[in-house]
């Protein structure tokens, strides 16, 4: 026989809450539990005051029974199905398979169907996401667990609430690689402070680091607030993940003896900063260590951003998870090392950008994918990568902190997209205020940007230098392409990068006039601060018609930065810009030229340099 039992995930505290309504709601839940098991053959033999137990001759039936009931049901329902023998006794049944069942649907969440490996062996074509080997309570071995998917279900839920949950955390499957510093710096803070916060953007690893660091000082427990939609909901996840069927018994339990994770809190921080104040008030003993895009404001807060990954450990991030995919990357070969290095730069030192792209070496050469990343095809997907969506490739990763911004936040990320390197204050404003923002024109804009600076550097989508005090914000590049797809989408584009132009060749009138007293090591560093976006603006203009002065302009100044590593860049963007425009009339045409001579006579050219200088 397969049975199927469930259960209303946190009933207990909704009898208490919402006591008017419980009762038509349950109702509503039995006719719903009824119908479906009545139309797969299958005989509903007990209540269990929130929950039913049904007997079906057929797995598939049983299966089918749990999809259409879970479509239906507006509670919170999570199922358990398992297959066995049993003793039937008058109207009820007994047997292992029974206690199976029960404890299979412990395991898992409200809106989660899961089944027993006795059941998935006869399941065909059922689609099946296969959840490992647990140990359920109170019994002994190991069962092989399955969530199973179908459309209309919930596909996304925290770990299994399993007798190896707390352990298997941290259970490290994979070196941790150039984050010896920050593990240190994690276990000093939570001797001493009772709330640290690992705050970074998507991808970047907190919670394998969160793991590792918690990995030799022992975990009293851990919770994922993944599939967590709602602030309210939080503290009953909590509670649930810890083995405490309310938030209240929780409170007044002994705090474990070692740090609690709190994991993903990004999308609800409001309602993990309250559940975890309330837990830290409850008693003196509580030690957490929790995980988010922002910080949690939370009481006695000690927040650790953490960044890209340096070059060199991206580089062997890059090679390890290669030969974790059966790919040896010999970094000896020439020019090898070079372009694995441009690639993770290109990457951003992005853990997860690293890790996906090393696993595409199976199909794709280091030199193929530096090739598609540079011209702007997404080779970062993993299609059957089966944990959270968010990171099944680096797009949805960013998807998922985009989501969290409101419609102003979101328009402001989408126009500074068009900065190509470091920016300051004054071009965040140009590209972010519009002439159709009325309230924000003028006077007025400069708080409201820098608002919504502070509001992007929060979500961890907005880097912020302090140390180059000149241009201190920039993007990640792949957080700068996905919102620039967004701008792109939004039809702005066009006219967000007219605005990025006018506002480059003011900030270049304003450091030629500057140059004009001398060339200063000042002058010359702002300069070279701006180079980036002054390429780009190059570019953009390149390839509008009429723009020949400002081209010219652009290009004239470029001389000043070719000292500092652009001499290839300068020499492309100058051939392009005479070619474009071949003026020799133009006021600015002999200091474009000029650069241009210089540019090649440094790369070794000389008969070339001479005869443009000659011209």
């Amino acid at each position: 026989m397969t049975f199927l039992f469930t259960d209303i995930e946190g009933s207990t505290q909704r009898w208490e809450t919402h006591a008017h309504t419980m009762g038509a709601d349950l109702a509503a839940h039995d006719e719903v539990l009824r119908d479906a098991i009545e139309a797969h053959d299958g005989w509903l033999f007990k209540h269990t005051g929130d929950g039913v137990c049904a007997a079906f001759q057929s797995a598939r039936g049983a299966v089918e029974a749990a999809i259409d009931a879970q479509r239906l049901l507006e509670l919170p329902v999570r199922m358990g199905i398992a297959t066995g023998e049993a003793e039937r006794r008058g109207d009820d049944y007994f047997g292992p398979a029974l206690n199976r069942a029960a404890r299979v649907m412990a395991a898992g969440h409200g809106g989660q169907i899961l089944v027993s490996g006795s059941t998935a062996a006869l399941l065909g074509g059922v689609d099946l996401r296969d959840l490992g080997e647990h140990r359920l309570r109170d019994l002994s071995g190991l069962d092989r667990l399955h969530q199973v998917r179908a459309a209309g279900l919930v596909d996304e839920f925290p770990r299994l609430s399993t007798a190896h949950a707390a352990s298997e955390l941290v259970v490290l499957h994979v070196e941790l690689l150039g984050r010896d510093q920050e593990v240190r710096e994690i276990q000093q803070r939570l001797e001493t402070r009772r709330l640290v916060t690992i705050v970074g953007p998507g991808g970047i690893g907190k919670t394998t680091l969160a793991r590792h660091a918690l990995g030799t000082v022992g975990i009293g427990g851990a919770v994922d607030l993944t599939a967590i939609s709602t602030d309210d909901a939080v503290p009953g996840a909590i509670a649930s993940q810890l083995g405490h069927p309310s938030f209240d018994s929780l409170l007044v339990s002994p705090a474990p003896t070692t740090p609690v994770l709190i994991d993903n809190c990004e999308h609800v921080v409001a309602g993990a900063a309250s559940a975890i104040d309330r837990m830290l008030e409850s008693g003196p003993d509580w030690r957490l260590l929790a995980t988010s895009r922002s910080p949690l404001n939370a009481t006695a807060e000690s927040v650790l951003a953490i960044g890209p990954l340096p070059n060199s450990w991206s580089r062997e991030l890059f090679r390890a998870r290669a030969r974790d995919a059966g790919v040896e990357i010999d970094l000896e070969e020439p020019g090898l090392a070079e372009i694995v290095d441009e690639l993770c730069r290109r990457l951003d030192g992005v853990p997860l950008a690293i890790e996906i792209a090393a696993a595409r070496t199976r199909v794709m050469t280091p030199v193929s994918m530096l090739e598609h990343v540079q011209a702007g095809v997404d080779v970062l997907e993993r299609p059957r990568f089966r944990g959270p969506a968010r990171h099944r490739s680096v797009r949805e990763t960013i998807a998922w902190s985009y989501a969290l911004l409101d419609d102003a936040e979101r328009s402001a990320l989408d126009r500074l997209s068009v900065c190509a390197g470091p920016f300051d204050l004054g071009l965040a404003a140009a590209v972010i205020v519009s002439d159709g923002d009325d309230a924000e024109v003028g006077g007025q804009s400069t708080p409201r940007v820098l608002d919504l600076l502070e509001t992007l550097a929060a979500a961890s989508l907005l880097a912020v230098d302090g140390a180059t005090t000149a241009s201190p914000y920039r993007l990640l590049e792949t957080i700068r392409s996905f919102a620039l797809a967004q701008l792109d989408a939004a039809g702005e584009r066009e006219k967000t990068e007219d605005r990025f132009i006018d506002h480059v060749v003011g900030a270049v009138l304003g450091i030629m006039e500057r140059g004009r007293s001398g060339w200063t090591a000042q002058v010359l560093g702002e300069l070279l601060a701006k180079y980036d976006n002054i390429a780009t603006a190059l570019s953009l203009c390149l390839q509008r018609d009429g723009e020949a002065t400002r081209s010219l302009l652009l290009c004239s100044v470029s001389w000043g930065v070719i000292h500092n590593g652009h001499v290839d860049d300068v020499a492309q963007l100058g051939r392009e810009t005479l070619d474009r425009w071949p003026d020799p009339e133009h006021p600015l045409w002999p200091d474009a030229v000029a650069t241009l001579a210089t540019a090649t006579l440094m790369m070794g050219d000389i008969d070339a340099g001479v005869a443009l200088a000659e011209s």
